[in-house]
């Protein structure tokens, strides 16, 4: 199953009933089922929260899902803005229970609304740690902010072994290496007295910013700069 968020402006020459159902329709014609589902106008925005499932039983293929939205969006989208994410809710949750989302589904957003662009670089930057001092995060989050770092998701978890998992840009499009990521956090854990290591790669290198050992596995990918510009002229999801 997968939990779905639809955050579109509302349209005017359409009731917010009439969005939900061509929605609904939709996900219908891909052999899918809203077992459950809850919908709010805010505003100008409408909201829509559901819990899908496949008619005929079995599993559900992530891809099935993206060629769902990719589906609602074209339809949609050609009326109003409108966005979507897509929740694995078997496993796509954090330190704490919460929901996590893979970066291009974090990224199609912000590539939208210009926080993002195709030019930036954005990488993973990972915290391997014997232990998490109170300061620690307060201290990665303060490099970050000295390095006119933007950060995209961050999962902080004191009981694991990898203590921040963040995915890190600079909103100013500056260029931006990996080399120097390492030397701004060079002192990071020296400086807390904490055994350790902080890893720095491409986002491009890395299956998700919080990867579970199922993710991983599965071989997923994150698209390249090109194919973010194909995301950002089209509108569309890039099929991996």
């Amino acid at each position: 199953m997968y939990k779905v968020h639809v955050h579109c402006a509302c349209d005017a020459t359409a009731t917010a009933s009439t969005t939900m159902k061509v929605i609904e329709t939709t996900f219908q014609q891909h052999g899918m089922q809203v077992r459950r589902a809850s919908m709010e106008i805010q505003a100008q925005v409408f909201i829509a929260y559901m819990l899908v499932k496949p008619m005929k039983g079995g599993s559900m293929r992530r891809q099935e899902m993206r060629e769902a939205r990719t589906a609602v969006e074209e339809i949609l989208g050609g009326k109003t803005s409108c966005d979507m994410l897509i929740e694995g809710i078997a496993y796509d949750r954090g330190p704490i229970g919460e929901v996590v989302h893979k970066p291009e589904d974090l990224l199609k957003p912000c590539l939208s609304m210009g926080k993002v662009t195709r030019q930036m670089d954005l990488f993973n930057v990972q915290v391997h740690a014997a232990a998490m001092p109170p300061a620690m995060l307060s201290s990665f989050l303060n490099i970050a902010t000295a390095a006119n770092l933007e950060v995209l998701s961050c999962h902080v978890d004191e009981r694991a072994a990898i203590k921040i998992r963040a995915v890190v840009f600079r909103p100013d499009g500056q260029k931006l290496t990996g080399a120097q990521l390492k030397q701004q956090y060079a002192s990071f854990l020296t400086e807390l007295d904490v055994d350790g290591a902080v890893e720095v790669k491409p986002l491009k290198d890395m299956a998700t910013p919080y990867a579970s050992s199922q993710r991983l596995m599965g071989g997923k990918r994150i698209p390249s700069k090109e194919e973010f510009a194909e995301i950002e002229a089209n509108g569309l999801e890039l099929q991996v």
